[in-house]
């Protein structure tokens, strides 16, 4: 799958701001995490998920489980020199290229996100920290292929739910204006 460069920091921002929303509603009330989803947030977020085919984002448990198990391998990058030419060559690419494995593991976590803040009831704990787990390695794995080019200090910073008064948190439209 090719995107954007905004599309990729926009998915970048949606993967963290997912990470960090979901370790902190382990401890909140559901209704607030819902009603943080909801209006703005979950419309861009729905409209983000319409730029891609469907189909990516449909996949079984099973074949979800196969997706991070090759991911999870992949995390402590051993080869350096792969490292660091993907890196290089990325500041120079106008698109960015996702492995379909990779595509369908992260637009399967944001049609993830939005099943389970539209539910009534609030999700199993375990639900949430296998959503959260699966959002920190997708942003991992975008981060290692293409930090070099992207302001991850400012998406690592993005905007979630109950952010901290310090440091200062971003939206997603102030991350796409700076870069």
């Amino acid at each position: 799958m090719i995107l954007s460069k905004e599309n990729l920091i926009r998915l970048s921002c949606y993967l963290r701001q997912a990470d960090r929303t979901f370790d902190r509603a382990l401890n909140a009330s559901w209704q607030q995490v819902q009603d943080y989803y909801a209006g703005a947030r979950g419309h861009e977020l729905r409209s983000f998920l319409h730029e891609f085919p469907a189909q990516l984002a449909l996949a079984s448990e099973s074949e979800i489980a196969v997706l991070r198990s090759s991911a999870e391998s992949r995390r402590p990058l051993k080869k350096l020199f792969a490292l660091v030419a993907t890196r290089l060559s990325s500041l120079w690419q106008p698109h960015y290229t996702l492995n379909d494995s990779e595509a369908r593991l992260f637009l399967f976590n944001l049609h993830r996100i939005l099943q389970l803040v539209s539910g009534r009831e609030r999700p199993d704990q375990a639900d949430l920290v296998r959503l959260r787990m699966d959002a920190n390695l997708s942003v991992y794995l975008i981060q290692s292929r293409y930090g070099a080019c992207l302001d991850f200090g400012r998406i690592l910073k993005v905007d979630h739910f109950l952010p901290p008064e310090f440091p200062r948190c971003y939206t997603v439209d102030e991350i796409l204006a700076s870069r």
